[in-house]
């Protein structure tokens, strides 16, 4: 699969969480979402006037909109993902709850509150999530659905 059809898979389904998705349709799909992210980076530092290294600020408008658009997208593939190595894609959507209530809230904003340890359950879980979908898919159909190679475009 090609970064186009992974990009407009991923975003035509974006909150269809059953089935299963191919190693190239979530790592086109995980690539765009990265490379679209830096640019909203480059706007907020730009449309704030500061540097990189000033850049203490809790709220970057650009960039904090499009993680939140794109984490529903992001969580759908990552689930169909880890449904394809017949896994269940709850942790997905954990890793993906825990961003949102992160990014639109203070929490994890200082290691003093109780609540900070939340960016650190989003991280592990992102960080499992992505080791899981190096393995290749399971071989034909499983309790999730059709591998997505054997199935006719």
């Amino acid at each position: 699969m090609g970064p186009a059809t992974a990009i407009n898979i991923g975003f035509a389904k974006s909150f269809q969480f059953s089935g299963r998705a191919s190693r190239s349709e979530y790592w086109w799909f995980f690539l765009a979402t990265f490379v679209l992210a830096l640019p909203m980076m480059g706007i907020d530092l730009y449309l704030l006037n500061k540097d990189i290294e000033e850049a203490t600020i809790s709220f970057w408008p650009a960039s904090d909109t499009f993680a939140i658009l794109s984490t529903i997208p992001l969580t759908a593939v990552g689930a169909k993902r880890l449904q394809d190595i017949s896994l269940p894609g709850w942790p997905a959507i954990l890793a993906g709850a825990t961003f949102i209530i992160w990014i639109t809230t203070d929490w994890g904003k200082s290691w003093d509150e109780p609540f900070s340890y939340i960016g650190i359950l989003c991280s592990v879980l992102s960080i499992a999530l992505i080791i899981a979908a190096i393995f290749p898919s399971k071989f034909g159909t499983n309790k999730y659905g059709p591998n997505p190679h054997e199935v006719p475009s």
